[in-house]
């Protein structure tokens, strides 16, 4: 990894001195302060990667330092440093809104394994911020055309997906990190499609998926019978929650139009794990397969690759 920026806001010189020896040895550079304001003015002048800050720097409790800290760089970890672990500590950390808390004394793995985490947090909301970045800027491209109305309503066409899963896979790559494909179709598609309330249908299962995902997956209408959905920082177990929670709402889908006896789906899922050789047709026949053998299988279910 490389050397990072912390700092630390303590006004125990021990600490500090112990920290910062530990944190020599993982090749990152310690700055420190002994108070929240001071805090805040080393947020905007020193820039660091994370904060390692005691929740309790003056008179009374000094948690909004987080707050004001992040206003700064939304994508700064901070971590509460707390003496003892009672309900205060747990009321105190939930209303700064911190990424984690730690107690002291702190083991030496113990420190090592928390910075690690909070460094990986902001690297994935660096990402994160890129990919948005991105979006924006193909949809600034687009602006106007078709390709742009389809993505106010949340759901793109193919040229616009494959671009976007082009960028996602490589920094998949890159970054190690999961990314994570899902095919959505209807159980009785061969009764939907054709029929008077197809639009309809497909336009719940739709919406339904809209509201199940995040701001940052992106869904297109893959075929006449299936939605495809791109899900970036999501490993298999963050898909089946996702995919399990779609299943469940399709099936309670009421019955408005009289066009089936049911509205279950079936869901494929795979998972890219970072893998550095595979591409994006290879997911796609490997989701395309999943898919067809929860259908096989009775449907109403999700089956990975």
């Amino acid at each position: 990894m490389a050397r990072r920026r912390i700092l630390i806001i303590d006004r125990n010189e021990q600490f500090i001195e112990k920290t910062r020896a530990v944190m020599r040895e993982q090749d990152h550079t310690i700055f420190s302060c002994k108070n929240a304001d001071d805090g805040v003015r080393a947020v905007i002048d020193w820039r660091p990667d994370m904060v390692l800050a005691n929740a309790h720097t003056s008179d009374g409790d000094d948690s909004e330092f987080t707050s004001r800290a992040k206003d700064i760089d939304p994508a700064l970890p901070v971590l509460l440093l707390f003496s003892t672990d009672n309900d205060q500590t747990a009321e105190i950390f939930e209303r700064a809104g911190a990424d984690n808390y730690l107690i002291k004394p702190l083991k030496e793995t113990e420190l090592t394994a928390a910075v690690r985490s909070a460094l990986k947090i902001r690297e994935l909301r660096l990402e994160l911020g890129v990919i948005k970045e991105e979006r924006d800027s193909i949809a600034r491209e687009t602006a106007g055309s078709e390709l742009e109305r389809e993505a106010r309503e949340r759901f793109y066409q193919f040229e616009f997906f494959k671009k976007i899963v082009g960028i996602e896979l490589q920094r998949s790559k890159r970054y190690d990190f999961p990314l994570s494909l899902m095919l959505v179709a209807y159980d009785r598609s061969d009764e939907i499609t054709g029929s008077p309330h197809e639009r309809e249908l497909f336009a719940d299962l739709a919406r339904i998926i809209r509201l199940g995902v995040r701001d940052i997956d992106i869904p297109i209408t893959f075929s006449e019978e299936t939605i495809l959905v791109m899900m970036p920082h999501t490993d298999l177990d963050g898909a089946y929650v996702v995919a399990d929670r779609i299943r469940e709402q399709a099936a309670i889908l009421p019955d408005t139009y009289g066009a089936v006896e049911e509205t279950t789906v079936s869901i494929g899922l795979v998972c890219s794990d970072g893998a550095p050789r595979l591409e994006f047709g290879a997911l796609m026949q490997q989701v395309s397969r999943a898919l067809r053998e929860a259908k096989r299988g009775g449907g109403d279910q999700v089956v990975d690759a």
